[in-house]
């Protein structure tokens, strides 16, 4: 029985973290982009977009602290699937997407504006003076987008597996 519960509170984790993502992702500079691109001019002009704007910096400790427990948990739940588990291709194929969406995340906030910020406070020269920065810094919204899939895999195969609430 305590198996269903590791699972549960692994679920309520990664519900916690996917609602701090979209929290983040909403508030990214290249969210500001897309809202520009479907006719939404200055977004921030709007007093509670802007308050979450604000607050992107805090979405991402959220969102880590949120991810690295979600994962301990699902390890801790599934242990290392051995063969023999009729679980066993369900469970590593969640595990595997959910350390790339890790990975994903890592790279995303590598390129965000939080960490440009972070930076350019400990140092003399912004991290954008460097063109090979420049040019990752440029490609952050792809970056979303490729955390976006791996995560829309990751909750699918999860799904398919438990469903939104194991019994």
């Amino acid at each position: 029985m305590s198996g269903v519960y590791e699972e549960r509170a692994a679920i309520a984790l990664g519900i916690i973290t996917l609602i701090a993502a979209l929290l983040t992702v909403t508030t990214c500079r290249s969210f500001l982009n897309l809202l520009n691109r479907l006719g939404i001019s200055r977004p921030l002009d709007l007093k509670p977009y802007r308050s979450l704007f604000n607050l992107h910096s805090y979405y991402w400790w959220v969102v880590l602290g949120g991810l690295v427990t979600h994962i301990t948990l699902a390890i801790y739940h599934t242990g290392l699937p051995v063969a023999g588990d009729p679980d066993a291709p369900l469970h590593w194929a969640i595990l595997s997407l959910g350390l790339a969406s890790f990975s994903a995340i890592v790279v995303t906030l590598s390129s965000c504006r939080v960490i440009l910020t972070l930076s350019s406070s400990m140092h003399r020269k912004s991290p954008l003076s460097h063109g090979s920065y420049r040019s990752f810094f440029k490609v952050h919204s792809y970056v979303w987008w490729a955390f976006t899939f791996i995560v829309a895999g990751h909750f699918t195969i999860a799904y398919v597996h438990a469903g939104i609430w194991p019994r």
